[in-house]
């Protein structure tokens, strides 16, 4: 009969609107008329006030949603609203899938898990998901469940059916304790996964309706392990009980929040640091990855192991860490300079003094304005206070309370009494409505309130926003977003050249627009073409060798020296087989006309190498940069330019010594014997290879080392100098003399997460592998340079001088083949052209760029690109005719071409630079 009665009051509960309530105690209208509760329904004596009820401490008032008895008495029991959740759900989940509501009794949320049951089957006491937070300031109370269990989760979502809510599934992880030598070895272990749902109880629908918005069913967790909802963080009123939602201009992690406008001086719990549940823009609060390691990408943790910080705060010149190791290692420390002066040897470690306190652990006094110590040094590298007057109100599309700037242009309260406050002095036309509450729509927003542009946010005077050209789309931006290199209009009028030339760099290429003037010359290729870098640029974003010109003269200039040095050596080879018709003389001639021309051959290798990497790596060049510049493959090609160049030069000066042996002791050249050659030869080869191999031998890497690729938290550009990562690992492991290959070890040791990813060595000084020559005596491997090219300048001091007699003796030669003197005077006169308009220059150069005089670094492009490699080319032409012979036959076609016939030349043609010695009659 009792469960009878129990089902007809359960359904005129649900259908009539005009009701009073179940209970079992005697209870009192507030119209003094006496009403017993019983198990049956009646609809007849309260009146508008609602009943009172009588609880063991008092009187309250029955089914109002309050708890008046302290232990809910007065709300047990009660019809069902959106502050309830239906026993028939906890119990059996089935009738809650059917989309339509189910009947029966309901309970309110706090009498989940609260010792008492209140549903058949103790429904609303076997609740897997346990109440970890509410947040009670906004006219739609949130209460946020911890569920261990998707089942868990899934019975909390069928029992709210008629409730807001949202999940979030967490793989949380638990902290190690890092030891002080062991910075960064530890990960962090799985410890659990579960569900987060927040649940939003609101007894009007349409007025939560209005509040909406993402940030009211997201949270974040307080230090102490509440949950809040993430609108309550940082909005002046303490929502924790620790009170860790409001920590501001302290040491710890910073980030932009999602969906919510909040100081970048608002500090997140640590707590919310080690899941995976993100709150930060580009969730940059992920700080642990899949295998539990420390995601060096976003976060920095402090050598001390006390905080985890964003990298983006890192060398930002606020203090974020209690031992200043997110300051003290950066190429700029101004900030940890001047917080170390604190420190006074009359304290003990990490202790300073402070006034009227004497001396107390920096962790205490870093950025707290209670203490002053240092003149105030403690907390003036903690950011900067927030000095405009704020104002508390009900945030639009929030229901919470939030902390607005007054008369800042941009209305953040829903009545608008930031912006229309008597203390502000340009009043906003859309205050106007504000007064008589007839605003219909939000302000400053950025988007039309209607289809006519000029009816809505245009005319209403937005202080803060900066209105567009064009009128299709977003009208108007907020005024920060301005000259920040990003077109947020859909013209780009807020990136404009007129307005934003002293605060952004345009880019040639115009792909991006524009960078912030910040970032040039910082190492990092912003623009596409690489133009924001004042560097020895070959290359731009995309392209290896970027210019078109430059691109195609390495391409062409590598075929011809291939085939044109291959043919001469081929072509000499074939000569050398008549012996009987060569002399002596000619024979030494022709083997360092091989030598020659196998040196010119290793550098149309190189070319033809270096324009292969720049193919195929065209359209993502800068991605593989630093990989390619430190790899084996550059320093191999690097190493057979610099050996090409340096035996080309030392076979010219062998030439140029046994011509003027022949001129003036001719009867010794012609009984010099071929070994002496072949030593001669080999000695040059030794020199060269010793002289090319040097800057990669293990032995000299301290030397030679130019650089690093070092992805790091201190530095923006991934490429960093031998000085600074030398000072790196100093700090880091408080040593005084510190080579490179013990600061790689301690480095690599110290930051696991960011590994030593290469060697820039003396190759990988530019993108194309060949090193800087023209530098100043304190840059690397400058004396090593300085003996190079001091070593080429001599060289062709004596090609130069040596030609000169060689020329001068000529003419006093009596020979019956005058054609062939000339002939011969005028290859020398090549010769000479040829060497000094290449080699001498850059000679030259040096020693000015040496000596101080700073050089226009496109000098380095002419050198590297053009005057280097274009002997290599064009010495097939002037040190012999084979090539010359041997085009001509191939193109007269006057005889079928066999694989040596085009080698093959007339009896009378001599390809040797020599003078007929038994035609001498004068011998000085």
């Amino acid at each position: 009969m009792k469960g009878f009665f129990t089902a007809v009051i359960v359904v005129l509960s649900i259908s009539s609107l005009n009701q009073n309530f179940i209970a079992s105690t005697t209870s009192t209208c507030l119209n003094n008329t006496s009403l017993q509760i019983r198990t049956e329904l009646s609809t007849e004596g309260c009146g508008e006030g609602g009943c009172q009820f009588n609880c063991s401490n008092g009187i309250g008032i029955l089914c109002d949603d309050i708890n008046d008895c302290g232990d809910w008495e007065d709300e047990r029991a009660c019809p069902c609203n959106r502050y309830s959740i239906y026993c028939r759900c906890l119990y059996n989940q089935q009738d809650c899938t059917s989309g339509v509501l189910p009947i029966g009794p309901c309970v309110k949320w706090p009498l989940l898990n609260d010792g008492v049951a209140d549903c058949e089957n103790s429904g609303d006491e076997n609740l897997g998901c346990d109440l970890v937070g509410e947040d009670t300031e906004s006219v739609c109370i949130k209460r946020v469940f911890k569920c261990s269990s998707h089942a868990d989760k899934r019975q909390l979502v069928l029992a709210h059916s008629n409730h807001r809510l949202k999940c979030h599934e967490i793989v949380g992880h638990s902290p190690h304790t890092r030891s002080d030598d062991n910075w960064g070895v530890s990960g962090y272990q799985v410890s659990s996964e579960y569900w987060i749902c927040v649940v939003n109880y609101c007894s009007d629908i349409n007025e939560c309706d209005r509040y909406n918005a993402p940030q009211n069913f997201d949270f974040f967790q307080c230090e102490n392990g509440e949950y809040i909802s993430l609108a309550a963080l940082c909005n002046g009123i303490a929502a924790c009980s620790d009170e860790s939602d409001e920590m501001r201009n302290v040491p710890g992690f910073k980030c932009e929040l999602k969906g919510i406008k909040r100081p970048m001086s608002c500090v997140l719990p640590q707590t919310n640091l080690y899941d995976s549940h993100s709150i930060c823009e580009h969730d940059a609060d992920i700080c642990v990855d899949d295998d539990g390691k420390l995601n060096t990408k976003n976060c920095f943790q402090c050598f001390d192991n006390l905080l985890v910080i964003s990298v983006s705060q890192v060398c930002d010149g606020i203090v974020d860490c209690y031992d200043l190791s997110d300051e003290c290692l950066c190429e700029s420390s101004t900030a940890c300079d001047s917080v170390k002066q604190m420190y006074n040897n009359s304290c003990a470690s990490n202790n300073v003094k402070c006034k009227e306190h004497g001396c107390l652990p920096i962790d205490t006094v870093l950025c707290e304005d209670d203490y002053d110590c240092g003149n105030q040094v403690n907390f003036k590298y903690c950011g900067a206070p927030v000095l405009k007057p704020l104002i508390q109100c009900k945030g639009q599309a929030s229901a919470h309370i939030v902390q607005a700037t007054k008369c800042d242009g941009r209305p953040e309260c829903e009545d608008f009494s930031d912006e229309c406050n008597s203390d502000c002095y340009n009043r906003p036309s859309y205050c106007d409505c504000a007064e008589q509450q007839q605003c219909s729509s939000e302000y400053c927003t950025g988007w039309p309130a209607s289809s006519d542009v000029s009816t809505s946010e245009m005319p209403q005077n937005c202080l803060a926003r900066f209105y567009c050209a064009a009128n299709n789309g977003m009208i108007s931006i907020d005024i920060d977003k301005m000259c920040d290199g990003r077109e947020d209009c859909v013209d780009g009028s807020d990136e404009s050249l007129e307005m934003c030339k002293n605060r952004l760099y345009f880019c040639q290429s115009g792909f991006p627009k524009a960078i912030k003037i910040e970032l040039v010359d910082d190492g990092v290729l912003d623009c596409d073409d690489g133009s924001d870098e004042n560097d020895i640029r070959f290359s731009d974003r995309r392209t290896l060798i970027a210019n078109p010109v430059l691109r195609t003269s390495f391409w062409v200039m590598g075929t011809m020296s291939f085939m044109g040095n291959l043919i001469v050596m081929l072509g000499t080879i074939a000569e050398l087989k008549n012996v009987d018709e060569v002399s002596n003389m000619g024979k030494i001639q022709k083997h360092l006309l091989i030598n020659l021309s196998f040196s010119d051959f290793l550098m149309s290798i190189y070319l033809l190498a270096v324009s292969f990497k720049s193919f195929v790596s065209t359209g993502f060049y800068t991605e593989c940069e630093y990989k390619w510049r430190t790899s084996k493959e550059c320093t191999i090609v690097g190493t057979i330019a610099w050996v090409s160049m340096q035996s080309s030069a030392n076979t010219l000066a062998l030439l140029t010594f046994y011509r003027l042996l022949g001129l003036y002791k001719p009867f010794v050249a012609a009984r010099l014997s071929l070994k002496w050659v072949a030593m001669s030869i080999t000695n040059s080869w030794m020199i060269c290879l010793g002289m090319g191999l040097a800057p990669s031998a293990p032995w000299f890497i301290d030397y030679f080392t130019g650089g690093f690729w070092y992805p790091n938290f201190f530095t923006r550009a991934s490429k960093v100098s031998k000085a600074y990562f030398l000072k790196l690992a100093r700090d880091v492991s408080f040593k005084t003399d510190i080579m490179v290959p013990e600061a790689i070890q301690i480095l690599d040791g110290a930051f696991p997460g960011k590994p030593i990813k290469g060697v820039i060595g003396y190759y990988g000084g530019t993108c194309i592998c060949l090193p800087h020559v023209f530098v100043a005596q304190t840059e690397t491997a400058a004396g090593y340079t300085m003996f190079v090219i001091s070593y080429n300048f001599i060289i062709f001091i004596f090609i130069g001088v040596g030609y000169m007699f060689i020329i001068n003796a000529a003419k006093n030669v009596q020979s019956t083949n005058c054609d062939e003197i000339n002939n011969m005077q005028v290859r020398v006169l090549r010769l000479i052209f040829a060497d000094f308009l290449t080699r001498m220059p850059v000679c030259l150069l040096f020693y000015l760029r040496y000596y101080g005089m700073h050089l226009n670094k496109t000098m380095y492009i002419i050198f590297a690109g053009i005057l280097l490699p274009i002997n290599a080319v064009f010495n097939p032409f002037l040190y012999t005719r084979a090539l010359r012979v041997a085009c001509v036959r191939i193109w007269s076609h006057k005889s079928k071409i066999s694989p040596l016939s085009i080698f093959k030349e007339s009896p009378t043609t001599n390809d040797s630079i020599q003078v007929p010695v038994p035609k001498i009659k004068h011998i000085a």
